[in-house]
């Protein structure tokens, strides 16, 4: 009778052995991948190149596309995902839910950057994964907002722009679903920072910012919303001041680690 009851034990094993490997594989796919979260404005020719580029990337898991033109042309691919939004806020930059991933790339839509770079972004968050890991430092001081020069000459940065970084989704829902709508305001007041509002909610958790070097093409630094705008470090200043305030917090300043930028544009900034 023991004799049967092992029989059945070892022709069972093969299939137990095989469920472990398919359950283990299939967390993998998930857990070892990323999400790729893309907000768009008007720039609809663009998009489309760069999301033909992001597809072939075989670490994002899906892209997000956030977007607020109803007559945008989307790229068949079943990777990609579209929300629409009527109001076209930047806070909605951030207000997505059902993210399959822990680890979230935020993009511009004007960004070219290798699939090697953003993984290399990944490996590193992966072993941060309450910082948020990118590739364009910058730096304020006594709440002024300053660009690449300045943090090559001081040689310090304490904010990483969303628009390349890798974060946790925790912190995605946080500033849609928990933030204090006063910092929202904010963002809806000047139409800008809610890249530096979230590095504060982030620092507010007392988590790093890590700057790291890629190769991008920066297409907004050609003529972007932002860098377009005469008045926009004035109301980056203006954001600084008023974030302090609300967060209580004074933004950590952390060593540069590369005296070279992620693109040449970066030495164009201020």
């Amino acid at each position: 009778m023991k004799t049967f009851r092992y029989y059945k034990f070892i022709l069972l094993f093969p299939v137990l052995f095989y469920w472990n490997v398919f359950t283990l594989l299939s967390t993998t796919n998930t857990t070892e991948k990323y999400t790729l979260l893309i907000n768009t404005f008007n720039r609809e020719t663009i998009l489309n190149r760069h999301l033909q580029h992001y597809v072939q990337c075989n670490n994002i898991n899906e892209i997000i596309v956030t977007y607020y033109e109803k007559n945008l042309s989307k790229v068949n691919n079943s990777k990609i995902k579209y929300h629409f939004f009527e109001n076209a806020t930047l806070n909605n930059r951030y207000n997505v839910s059902g993210i399959m991933n822990e680890a979230v790339l935020i993009l511009d839509d004007d960004l070219y950057a290798p699939c090697n770079d953003l993984d290399n972004a990944f490996n590193v968050w992966s072993k941060n994964k309450y910082s948020i890991v990118g590739f364009f430092p910058r730096l304020s001081i006594n709440n002024t907002y300053y660009g690449w020069f300045n943090v090559l000459l001081h040689q310090t940065y304490n904010i990483i722009l969303t628009k390349a970084a890798m974060l946790n989704r925790k912190y995605v829902y946080e500033y849609t679903n928990e933030l204090n709508p006063a910092v929202k305001s904010v963002v809806e007041q000047y139409k800008n920072c809610e890249d530096i509002a979230m590095q504060y909610l982030i620092s507010s958790h007392n988590n790093s910012a890590i700057f790291i070097r890629g190769n991008i093409f920066d297409f907004g630094s050609l003529g972007g919303v932002s860098t377009s705008l005469n008045s926009h470090y004035l109301e980056r200043n203006k954001c600084l001041e008023l974030f302090s305030n609300l967060f209580n917090l004074t933004l950590k300043n952390y060593k540069l680690t590369s005296f070279l930028p992620s693109t040449l544009f970066e030495f164009g900034s201020i």
